[in-house]
């Protein structure tokens, strides 16, 4: 009688989330599961809620789709790990350094390798932050580095014009890379030009 019940109650519950949040079985489902992975026991309808409203506001509507989403927070936290690991420090990232370490990987699409460049650039201040980091980081996009070829050759080119006065550092844009130019490729060049 009793599990008939509480049967009934959970069939109820899941169509009220169903209907609320426009998901499917398979979703309330993952939900329960996830709760019961994380917590090792169950939780509260209002818990279970929870997570179904946060995926919903997530864009997420199937379990691989949920899946999926773990799976690159997952490598996105080893990459706050790994930098953070370079620079020393042995506590969690903000919200706001994790803003700034998403920018670099998102919207300057900077690899792992470069950004660890980076960091050991930081090895002789004695107070090395995500904002110094962020310096260089900017600074390298600004000049087009997008990976750790283009800045050794910019870093090699660039010292043997300060070095030799028979030496000079041009700048331009090759043909090929015509179609994939930044919108401030003119102040790029500029900067380069610079020197």
């Amino acid at each position: 009688d009793c599990e008939i019940e509480l049967e009934t109650l959970r069939v109820t519950i899941e169509n009220e989330l169903k209907d609320k949040y426009n998901m499917s079985t398979d979703m309330i489902e993952c939900a329960y599961e996830y709760v019961k992975d994380k917590t090792g026991t169950s939780k509260p309808v209002s818990y279970i809620e929870g997570i179904i409203r946060n995926w919903y506001d997530a864009n997420l509507y199937t379990p691989e789709e949920v899946k999926s989403s773990f799976s690159e927070r997952s490598k996105r936290f080893m990459m706050y790990k790994t930098v953070f690991n370079e620079l020393g420090f042995s506590r969690q990232p903000t919200r706001s350094e994790k803003e700034l370490m998403d920018m670099w990987f998102d919207k300057y699409q900077f690899d792992i390798e470069l950004v660890l460049e980076a960091c050991s650039k930081s090895k002789n201040i004695s107070n090395p932050s995500i904002s110094y980091i962020n310096g260089v980081i900017k600074s390298w996009n600004e000049k087009n580095i997008k990976t750790l070829e283009d800045l050794k050759s910019s870093e090699e080119s660039l010292k043997l014009a300060e070095t030799y006065d028979y030496f000079y550092f041009a700048c331009g844009i090759h043909p090929e890379e015509v179609e994939n130019l930044p919108e401030n490729y003119i102040e790029i060049l500029r900067h380069l030009a610079k020197h």
